[in-house]
């Protein structure tokens, strides 16, 4: 968790597994205390969340449908204003979107899940002689898109 220096607001940035934590995470005292949130459940205008590689739609809403099931997940959605950028490749074993198109996917207008594109070129950059690695589970955090997210969300929470 990052408070970002310079403003109010709270980024809470999960990878991987840790993805499962988040909604436990958000309700905890602190965090709730940092939001200027004194009702549990009360909308949280200050608290972004930034999930890379999570498993939480393909594996764990699956196993533990009354936890993180997709109502679950809406509701976590809906507690932090849809402030939540999940960012998945096809080639990641683990991460997979948490809401994808159909009944259960995000409300109409709201983008949550954004694919990023692995490997990154399918040409040989002619400064050098390999092809782009593919990348899989890690690492985001290398990736453009991944500080444009951290900046679109840190804007959105003021």
């Amino acid at each position: 968790m990052d408070e970002t220096p310079g403003r109010d607001a709270v980024e809470l940035r999960v990878h991987g597994i840790s993805g499962v934590t988040a909604e436990r995470i958000l309700d905890h005292p602190v965090v709730v205390r940092v939001a200027g949130d004194t009702h549990a459940g009360f909308f949280r205008p200050r608290v972004s969340l930034l999930t890379y590689g999570s498993p939480l739609r393909r594996t764990y809403a699956r196993l533990y449908p009354a936890y993180l099931g997709p109502q679950v997940l809406h509701d976590l959605g809906g507690r932090i204003g849809w402030r939540w950028r999940n960012l998945w490749r096809d080639t990641d074993p683990i991460g997979r979107p948490v809401f994808p198109p159909g009944p259960d996917g995000a409300p109409p207008g709201v983008d949550v899940d954004v694919r990023l594109r692995d490997p990154r070129s399918l040409t040989i950059d002619p400064a050098d002689t390999v092809p782009p690695p593919i990348e899989g589970h890690w690492p985001h955090h290398t990736q453009a898109v991944y500080q444009a997210a951290i900046h679109e969300l840190t804007d959105r929470s003021g």
